[in-house]
This record gives structure tokens, C-alpha cells and sequence, in this order.
């Protein structure tokens, strides 16, 4: 009896087991049957996309929920308070200069513009900032208008300089691009500061614009110099293609006592070009440079290429090469040069200005870098499609006399507009050794740099 009964319960028990299973299965496909509950998606996920980007993206939605107060998720609020940070840390960096620059200065119209920035007149609101009272006389003297009119010049120089846009040799990662960027930054600072220091080192040169103020705000640097309204040489060349021989000649000796000037300071100006000499007073264009009972006064500019002279245990030589490839000296290119080397860039402008082109190549404008440096390394100077003549007059041979040169006597080939002391100075400024090239200071005491001056 016992074990029928408990053979029934278990066969009761198995029969219950299989009707609640039954239902559960019914319950299960009644579940299905049922419309589909449409789950509330966020607006801002992309629902509409198909693939394994949707599921990321709606999970990310649906489960990072905006914070409150906010219309953006998590995910997207943390970018934009990045984006926001970047902008707040735009400044590259801060020179500890005044940042009053338009509380001191009014500015007036743009005067010119380069790689380097961009120049606008100004008019002083306020005492300058580093001139000091000698400069303020010495310019008096000269007969400048500059501390009576308050007219200066304000160079912006952006923080943040352009990059060039070289041939790429490989693809650069996103960590590389950033550190070149720094890279740039961080030279444009040294640039900066360094050129301020050059300018304030030469305010007892009176053949030096003279720096007035250093200023900056967030994105630019500010120079405050004087101003040279009669434009740069280069302009002045393109108008006249040449110069006399006097007016070379005192640009000529303002330059040569300028570099001399740098040399002792102890650096280098290392870009000597006609861009980087400004006339300081308009140049009446209808009169003869020759009648005119005033010199032609010039003044070095732009110190950015500036450096200062080598370690003395490696005799003072310099390394990096900077300025105009067209001026360079040939010991430039070779990566080991001194203060010779302005001598030599000092040499190519003379020649420009008394023979209308540089001395090797006939268009430097349409010259590759290849042909430039086998025009300095390689090419000889000549005078009117003549070779060096070394008969025709020494500057050292004091038995000869420049009152035998007649300036309207022309050789066979029309070499008659340089007078033969003019060709030796060049000859021996652009002595390829620089150790047998003339020196600056002995460059000023040639008889022809002598004869033209005041």
C-alpha cells in the first residue's frame, strides 16, 4: 500500500510538473505574439545607422544619459570643455612685455608687410620705453622730425609663425606634427627675444633704427621703432635699376660702419641685403642725386637672423645658417663661418647697386637653390662681361692715383661705368678665403669709401 500510494503521488506530481510546463510554454508564445514595445531612443543617437557603429553609439546614448542642467552627454560634454580649454590656451607664450601697446600708441596706416609680420605707422600717446635721452639728441641732431611729430613704426610679429610648406619625406603621426609645432613656437620666442636684445645693444649706433618699445598682446609681438619713410634700398633699385657711385658709396661706408658696429657688440648680423636698409627721408624723385647737398642716409633693420659669435674655443665660428641664401658667403654654405661673412653679403650689395644684378646669375629670380650655390661656390665677379683685371688699379700700390682715372674713358667692352677703385673694394670683399678678405674696418678706410665721405 505504501508503495502504490507513493507511486501515485509521484505520477500526480509528474502530471502537475507537465501542465505547468505546458503553460509556461503557452504563457512564453503569448509573450512573443505581443506587439513590440518601442524602446525611447535619445535624439541625438544615430538610430538610422546600420552595422556595429549603431549598437556603440545608441548603447552609448541610451545608457550615458545627459547630466542635469546639460543638453549633452558625458562623452560629448568632456570634448567640448577640451575644445574650450584649447581655445582659452591659445597664447603660444608670454614674453613678460607690457601689453598697453594701443593704450601708448595710436595706429595708423599699413606701410608694409612680409613674412615676418606686418608694419603700420603710429603715432606715440605716451613717453617712450627704452630710448634713452642721448638717442633722443643724437636724432635731434641729425635733423630728424621724429621726437617732434611722434611718428614711429610698430612691427606685429605673430607668436605663432606660419609653417613653410616643404616637400614631406615621410607621413608625419599626430604626435610628430605636434612637436614640431613646439618646435616652431619655442624658436619664435628665442627669435623674439633675441632680436630685442640686438637692437637694445645697439643704441649708441647711429646707423641702427632705433628701438623705441617692446610690447605684445595673445597672438603678436609688438616692435616699436623709429620711422624710415623713404621706403627700403630694394624699392629704391627697382626704381633706378642702379645707383651713382656717391650715393653707393655712402651706403656703402653706413652699412660697413653698421656690421662693423655689430662685430664688436660680439654677433653677427648675418642677413646684409638692400631689403634690410631703409631710407630714413622720402627721396625727391625729380632730383639728381648729384646736385643734392644732403647725403643719402640709410639704416639698418630686422636683427631676426642676428647671432652671437661662437664658442672662443672654436675660434668663434658659427654653424647655423641664416639670411638670404643669395648673400651668403661660400664658408656659409660649408657650415663654418665668423663675421667675415657680412663682409662678404656687404660685397654683393655694392655690386648690386653699381651694376643694376648680382654678380652671378643674370635673373636671381628664377635661379634653384642649386644654382645659387654654384653661382657663390664656383662663378667669378666681372665687371661688364670682363674679368677681373688686377692691372687696372690696387688700392694697396701707393704709387698710383685716383686722379688718373677718367670716368668718361670706356674700354672696347663698355666697362666704363665703375670706377676701378669701386672694382677692387668689391674684388676684395668677395675674396672667396676669408681670411685673406678685407675686414670692415679696413673695407672703411678704402681709398674709394673714403672719397665719398661727409
Amino acid at each position: 500500500m505504501v508503495g502504490h500510494a507513493t507511486t501515485t503521488t509521484t505520477t500526480t506530481t509528474r502530471m502537475l510538473a507537465d501542465r505547468l510546463s505546458c503553460s509556461g510554454a503557452g504563457a512564453s508564445r503569448s509573450r512573443v505574439a505581443l506587439p513590440r514595445q518601442r524602446a525611447s531612443v535619445a535624439p541625438w543617437s544615430t538610430r538610422h545607422r546600420r552595422g556595429p557603429t549603431y549598437s556603440v553609439v545608441a548603447t552609448r546614448a541610451l545608457t550615458e544619459l545627459p547630466s542635469q542642467g546639460s543638453g549633452l552627454p558625458e562623452w560629448d560634454k568632456d570634448k567640448r570643455d577640451a575644445e574650450a580649454g584649447a581655445a582659452q590656451q591659445d597664447e603660444a607664450f608670454t614674453l613678460g612685455w607690457p601689453r598697453t601697446l594701443h593704450e601708448c600708441y595710436e595706429l595708423g596706416e599699413e606701410i608694409g608687410r612680409g613674412s615676418f609680420g606686418v608694419v603700420h605707422k603710429a603715432r606715440e600717446r605716451w613717453p617712450v620705453q627704452f630710448t634713452s635721452v642721448n638717442a633722443h639728441a643724437r636724432v635731434a641732431n641729425a635733423g630728424s622730425d621724429l621726437l617732434e611729430d611722434q611718428r614711429f613704426a610698430v612691427k606685429s610679429i605673430p607668436k605663432r609663425p606660419k609653417r613653410r610648406t616643404r616637400r614631406k619625406r615621410f607621413v608625419q603621426g599626430d604626435e610628430e606634427v605636434k612637436r614640431n609645432q613646439e618646435r616652431l613656437v619655442r624658436r619664435q620666442r628665442e627669435k623674439l627675444l633675441g632680436e630685442v636684445a640686438f637692437m637694445v645693444a645697439l643704441d649708441d649706433c647711429p646707423h641702427s633704427v632705433q628701438l623705441v618699445g617692446a610690447y605684445e598682446d595673445k597672438t603678436h609681438a609688438h616692435l616699436v621703432v623709429e620711422l624710415c619713410s623713404g621706403g627700403d634700398l630694394k624699392r629704391l633699385l627697382r626704381k633706378r635699376g642702379t645707383l651713382t657711385e656717391r650715393e653707393a658709396g655712402e651706403i656703402t661706408e653706413t652699412a660697413l660702419s653698421f656690421i662693423s658696429h655689430c662685430h664688436r657688440k660680439g654677433f653677427v648680423f648675418s642677413d646684409v641685403k638692400p631689403a634690410n636698409f631703409m631710407v630714413k627721408f622720402k627721396l625727391d624723385e625729380e632730383t639728381n642725386a648729384e646736385d643734392s647737398s644732403h647725403p643719402l642716409v640709410v639704416k639698418g633693420i630686422d636683427f631676426g637672423c642676428s647671432q652671437r659669435l661662437g664658442d672662443p674655443e672654436e675660434h668663434n665660428m658659427l654653424t647655423k645658417r641664416t639670411g638670404t641664401p643669395a648673400y651668403w658667403a661660400p664658408e656659409v654654405f660649408m657650415r663654418y663661418y665668423n663675421h667675415q661673412a657680412d663682409v662678404w653679403s656687404c660685397g654683393m650689395m655694392l655690386y648690386e647697386m653699381l651694376v643694376g644684378k648680382l654678380p652671378f646669375w643674370d635673373d636671381i629670380e628664377s635661379c634653384t637653390p642649386k644654382q645659387v650655390h654654384k653661382g657663390v661656390m664656383r662663378g667669378k665677379v666681372s665687371f661688364a662681361g670682363k674679368a677681373r683685371q688686377y692691372d687696372v688699379y690696387d688700392s694697396l700700390d701707393g704709387s698710383q692715383s685716383l686722379d688718373s682715372w677718367d670716368a668718361e674713358e670706356c674700354d672696347a667692352e663698355g666697362n666704363c661705368g665703375i670706377s676701378p677703385e669701386a672694382q677692387d673694394l668689391i674684388l676684395r670683399m668677395l675674396d672667396k678665403n676669408p681670411a685673406s678678405r678685407i675686414t670692415a674696418e679696413q673695407a672703411l678706410e678704402h681709398p674709394w669709401v673714403k672719397r665719398w665721405r661727409h
